[in-house]
């Protein structure tokens, strides 16, 4: 018990940003964007839907500022999650 009491006195806060992904991953790269682009503060925070497998989203006939409605997706049959 002493000793983790004596180690807890050394704990800091991190001086650089945790990376979960290598720092040239797709996903990494949007996490980074999100925060450094985009900062926030409190509960509101940015939300980045990322879908996998999409080869293409045709838009016409769409308005472009609803954001529930994505027009027709295309899936790409050649997609491998893996």
């Amino acid at each position: 018990m002493l000793f983790a009491a004596n180690e807890s006195t050394k704990l800091q806060p991190l001086k650089k940003r945790e990376e979960f992904l290598p720092s040239d991953h797709p996903l990494q790269k949007v996490m980074v964007m999100n925060e450094d682009l985009f900062p926030t503060g409190g509960s509101n925070a940015l939300k980045v839907w990322i879908y996998f497998g999409v080869k293409n989203i045709d838009k016409s006939g769409v308005n472009r500022w609803d954001s529930v409605d994505l027009g027709k997706v295309e899936f790409d049959p050649d997609f491998d999650l893996s």
